[in-house]
């Protein structure tokens, strides 16, 4: 064994001597194997040399012996190299040039080759993909124009070649052909009028104060009074005047409106009148009270077009001046025109129609109406100022009245009432409005020579 060998097993000796083991306690003793010869006096030497701190000489220990029964290492399989692929940076070949001459170019309304246009209208309908619900096939644009909507019945134009024609064609449409997109609701511009009533049925209550001045024959077909010449229901006359003349009333009365629905409303009006009149007596008391109902029967974004129906019950005092005495019907059309965003037309048509009454004085009475609206100012989407322009006119087609000079029994047919004036109302988030408006009378004979009118409304 070699020098380092022993130096070990000293170094190992000796630590537990010195460190570990106690002195005087017995070393262990070592095994060291049979066929290794250790001289006595090398080991002796060695744990001196340890506890003396001594360094022995570095010697090499022996080489280490492989075992030989090891085999030799088996070389992995090596893979071959890839075929390397054939290069792709030659350039491709350029296609040749198109020297032919390009199609002409599209125009507006069809495809034209060579002068001679193209009709397209067989194959707009399938390039469309939705002309199949609309009834036809040979609807022209199924994408929803005015005249073909999805899911309805395409609408042919109406031919139009003057402004009659135009007009009537419009009214065709808007009843035939209906906006699909056309949303119905109530707006404040289809319903500013004072003396017209609106189309469309709505909930709303309003609060109207009327001052009539200067009204001559008030009699007239038992219109406004029974017959007053003292021989019927009405005030009696002051000697030396045979009739009443210049009368002045005043009249606040509650209008309720409830729509049933979209297109029906039931309606009821009360009054209370109080009239003073140059050759009558003064009256003041409740007047004939109002029932009626509103259906619509064209609704479009163009025009609608009501029914209305009254009803006069005759709950008024004749003899003081406010009521007739006797029930009348008074049926109506109302037609609302929309001619732009911000103007609208309100039209009626009406028929007063006694139903008793003096034999010779209650005579039927038709009554027209027109106002044009106009927005004056809108300062947000919810408040308008709208301006009014309105004409009313009254013909008498039966009937008689008393004339202060002349006395009674004075045929009042063919004679006509027409008046003009201003008016101006403020709407609120159509919820609420208030205003008023005027007529002044451009005929000789009125039941008013000027009439004012305030109203207050709010709709729920």
């Amino acid at each position: 064994m070699t020098a380092r060998f022993y130096i070990g097993v000293a170094g190992v000796i000796a630590g537990c001597v010195g460190l570990v083991c106690p002195v005087g306690s017995q070393v262990p003793a070592l095994a060291i194997p049979q066929s290794m010869p250790v001289e006595k006096s090398t080991v002796q030497d060695a744990i001196k040399a340890v506890r003396t701190g001594l360094v022995l000489p570095e010697v090499a220990p022996p080489p280490a012996e492989l075992p030989q029964s090891l085999p030799a290492p088996t070389p992995l399989p090596v893979a071959p190299a890839p075929t390397p692929l054939p290069s792709r940076s030659r350039s491709l070949p350029l296609p040749p040039l198109v020297t032919e001459p390009l199609p002409p170019a599209l125009q507006v309304g069809g495809l034209s080759v060579d002068g001679h246009p193209i009709d397209l209208s067989q194959f707009r309908s399938r390039l469309s993909g939705s002309c199949a619900t609309c009834g036809h096939d040979d609807c022209e644009t199924c994408g929803g124009s005015r005249h073909c909507s999805p899911g309805r019945k395409p609408c042919e134009p109406f031919p139009a070649k003057n402004r009659a024609q135009q007009l009537v064609g419009v009214l065709y449409e808007s009843v035939c052909c209906p906006d699909p997109c056309y949303e119905p609701k109530w707006t404040a511009l289809a319903d500013a009028a004072y003396f017209t009533a609106a189309a469309r049925p709505v909930s709303q209550t309003r609060f109207r104060w009327d001052a009539g001045l200067g009204g001559v024959l008030p009699d007239r077909a038992e219109y406004f009074w029974a017959r007053a010449d003292g021989l019927g229901l009405g005030p009696r006359p002051v000697a030396p005047r045979l009739g009443a003349s210049r009368l002045n009333y005043h009249e606040l009365s509650m209008y309720t409106e409830t729509a049933v629905n979209a297109s029906l409303s039931m309606i009821i009006n009360l009054n209370y009148r109080t009239n003073s009149a140059i050759g009558a007596s003064p009256g003041a008391g409740f007047g004939d009270m109002q029932i009626g109902t509103k259906t619509l029967l064209l609704d479009s974004e163009l025009s609608q077009v009501a029914f209305q129906f009254l009803t006069y019950l005759p709950t008024g005092q004749s003899s003081k001046g406010t009521g007739t005495g006797h029930v009348a019907l008074e049926p109506s059309l109302i037609i609302g025109l929309k001619l732009s965003s911000d103007t609208y037309i309100q039209a009626q048509i009406a028929d007063r129609i006694p139903l008793g009454g003096n034999p010779g004085y209650a005579g039927a009475v038709l009554q027209y109406s027109m106002s044009l609206n106009h927005v004056l100012w809108r300062p947000v989407r919810d408040v308008q100022l709208i301006g009014t322009c309105e004409f009313a006119g009254l013909t008498f087609l039966d009937g008689a009245f008393t004339d202060p000079i002349l006395g009674g029994n004075q045929r009042a047919v063919g004679a006509s009432y027409f008046s003009l004036g201003p008016g101006i109302r403020l709407n609120i988030c159509d919820k609420m409005d208030f205003g008023a408006g005027s007529a002044f009378a451009v005929t000789e004979q009125h039941f008013a020579n000027a009439l004012f009118r305030t109203e207050f409304r709010f709709r729920y």
